[in-house]
């Protein structure tokens, strides 16, 4: 079994932290809008997006309560 680890570094070699992103609330709807169209997989609109698929499915049910 192999694992891979990522991660960034700085010019000077040391591991640095990935920022969180802060999505607006306008993209979020976007993105629950294309989830409920349901043209596509979860997966698909996530890649388009460049977020995680967990996350597609957060903001569609958020927005379906």
């Amino acid at each position: 079994m192999k694992v891979c680890i990522v991660s960034q570094t700085n010019q000077q070699g040391e591991i640095m932290k990935k920022q969180r992103r802060k999505h607006t609330a306008a993209f979020k709807a976007r993105v629950a809008l294309e989830a409920i169209k349901g043209l596509k997989t979860m997966s698909e609109i996530a890649a388009e997006f460049e977020i995680h698929p967990v996350m597609v499915s957060n903001w569609k049910k958020e927005m379906l309560e």
